[in-house]
């Protein structure tokens, strides 16, 4: 089956368009995969966090400042 000139150049511009959507798509995945890097480290320090409240109980506003100290470090180093 031979193919005229515009089909060819139609196939190559739906090839192009294809590519381009694959590339932002591994773009996107690597970005994801970078924020559940972040989201686990938050995790990470906030079960520490809880556990050091629960820890001193006496103390548990010190504990939420912390918290929320290391919430928004964690969410600015990115």
């Amino acid at each position: 089956m031979k193919m005229d000139n515009g089909s060819l150049n139609q196939e190559n511009s739906v090839l192009k368009a294809n590519e381009r959507i694959f590339k932002k798509a591994e773009a996107a995945s690597q970005r994801v995969m970078e924020l559940i890097v972040v989201a686990e480290k938050i995790i990470k320090e906030t079960e520490q966090v809880a556990l050091d409240a629960y820890d001193s109980v006496g103390d548990g506003q010190t504990e939420i400042d912390r918290l929320r100290f290391l919430f928004v470090k964690a969410l600015c180093s990115q």
